[in-house]
Parts: C-alpha cells; structure tokens; sequence
C-alpha cells in the first residue's frame, strides 16, 4: 500500500485574523441594544458643556457625525448638577462592581472599568462642596465636558470591549446603554 504522505497531509495555512475582524467578533458578542448605543456614541463628533440657565443647570450640546441615511445633526440637552452627579453615580457603581475579580481565579483588573474608577478619572470631577463654591460655573462645565467626552470615548472604543477568558464584564453591557439613555434623554430621536 503506497500512498503518497506529502499530498495526503497538507498543512492548514494560518492566518491571523485581522484587527478589525477581531473587534467585530468581540463586539458581535454583545447584545443587539449595546451595539446600537455604541454604535450612536461612535457618532459623537463633539460635545460642549456650558452653563444654563439657572446656576444648578448646564447645557449639554451634542454633534454627531453624518451617516450614510441622514446628514450630520446636533442637540442640545438640559441637564442639572445633580443628574450629573447621578451619571458619575451609576458608572462607577456598575464599573466598580467589575473592577477585579478575586484572585483566586487568576483575572486581574478590567480595562475598561479602571477607565471610571481609576483616582485620576475620579479626580478629573469637578470638586464638591468648598471646592464648588470656589470655581466658578464656566470652570465647573469644562470639567464636565472633558469627563462627559472621556466617559464616552472608553465606552465606544471597542479595543477596551475585550473578552477576558470565560468572564465576562457586565460594566461593557451597562456603560453604553446609561450614557445614550442620558444623551438622549427628552430629545426628539427623528432629528438624529
């Protein structure tokens, strides 16, 4: 029985898949409703934070980038200090749940949750209390404006929606969804 072994056993060509196909299949892990809120906040052209009409109240105001259906659009939202304080809230709750799981399993930190909890992205807030009554309005909403865009700028890039192993962070399946609820929240969705 002769049998020819080079042309019974090729060996498979490898290849490495390509980064953007590597993002795509760890994003297509994620629910439907997460992809289409990152895919919004990846429409995030600019965000500007200034102060309303009250002293408690800021203007918030979005431009997105132009998609293939409709032309480049912007609004504007009314938000106040406390709701703020609300977002900041609930983003490091959800973060800080994830942040590192026990070592016992051998998972170190999360990438994307030391993104909101790290001392430098809780320092970056505007201060309260003495240090409020201190800074002025306009000083206060550029605080907020540079943590609103960096908040946003973790939560849409998708080299930080990495899968670690079997765990999975529940911070990457909240983050985008609570930052498009507060963007969107009292705006007309057919201007967008």
């Amino acid at each position: 029985m002769d049998v020819d072994c080079g042309q019974a056993f090729t060996a498979p060509v490898w290849t490495l898949p390509s980064r953007r196909d590597v993002l795509n299949q760890e994003t297509a892990l994620l629910s439907p409703h997460i992809r289409q809120c990152i895919a919004f906040l990846k429409r995030v052209n600019q965000l500007r934070v200034r102060p309303g009409d009250s002293s408690k109240t800021f203007c918030i105001e979005v431009s997105l980038d132009a998609t293939s259906d409709n032309t480049s659009a912007s609004f504007s939202v009314d938000r106040t200090l406390d709701e703020l304080k609300e977002l900041r809230f609930v983003l490091v709750h959800w973060t800080s749940k994830h942040e590192q799981l026990h070592a016992r399993y051998g998972v170190g930190p999360c990438t994307f949750c030391t993104e909101f909890t790290s001392s430098e992205a809780q320092a970056k807030w505007p201060k309260t209390g003495l240090g409020s009554l201190l800074s002025s309005t306009s000083k206060r909403a550029e605080a907020l404006e540079s943590c609103l865009m960096q908040y946003i700028d973790v939560a849409r890039g998708p080299s930080l929606l990495v899968r670690r192993g079997a765990v999975r962070c529940e911070g990457v399946e909240h983050v985008p969804s609570i930052l498009c609820r507060f963007l969107l929240k009292d705006v007309d969705h057919s201007t967008i």
